[in-house]
């Protein structure tokens, strides 16, 4: 049942278009469930000299193996968020199976790009600013000593993970799925420029 529940979560991840290579299995877990039995140890009761054995007592055996619970987790990479509904996904892997859908992270997809493109725009911006300075001031910029640089963050949200788990014995789930917005965040990055003065 939860090899039968895992292919159809990667189908149905397939067919909402989310590469193969995107899908990968992080881990495959059977665990065996123990059956444990109710029942008495022999009970001994001394009255004046006589002892008896209660009849209906008798020794307790050991938990043996009722059967066996399977576990698979799966790690799934959104890239396209434009193309693949990150709700509906969550939804559709439910609806196939799933049974824990955990560990949602947001990240960018190429953070060096993108802190790149951010302090370009914060250089060309510093620049002009210190042009608008010397222009007030009435001095000219002499050379460029030194760029200074300081901050960091996410400038937005290029790929969404989360891990999807199934497992053969689950009992109930919710019948809807709470909205996820992507949202986005953006990049802090503070330039500090060095003129020598003529």
């Amino acid at each position: 049942d939860n090899d039968k529940k895992s292919t159809a979560i990667v189908d149905f991840l397939k067919k909402q278009g989310v590469p193969e290579e995107d899908i990968k299995t992080t881990s495959y877990k059977m665990t065996p469930r123990y059956q444990s039995y109710n029942c008495l140890t022999p009970l001994r009761v001394s009255v004046v000299e006589k002892t008896s054995i209660s009849s209906n007592s008798r020794a307790c055996p050991p938990p043996t193996i009722a059967g066996y619970t399977f576990n698979t987790a799966v790690e799934v990479t959104l890239r396209d968020f434009a193309k693949q509904d990150l709700n509906q996904l969550v939804s559709g892997v439910v609806d196939a199976g799933a049974n824990n859908v955990s560990a949602l992270r947001f990240e960018l997809a190429d953070p060096s790009s993108a802190r790149t493109l951010v302090k370009a725009q914060a250089i060309r911006k510093a620049m002009d600013q210190a042009k608008q300075l010397a222009k007030t001031g009435g001095f000219s910029l002499g050379r460029l000593l030194a760029i200074d640089e300081q901050g960091g963050g996410g400038i937005y949200y290029e790929k969404a993970t989360l891990g999807i788990g199934g497992s053969a014995d689950s009992l109930s789930l919710p019948t809807s799925v709470p909205t996820l917005p992507v949202g986005s965040q953006e990049i802090s990055i503070t330039v500090t420029l060095r003129y020598s003065l003529d």
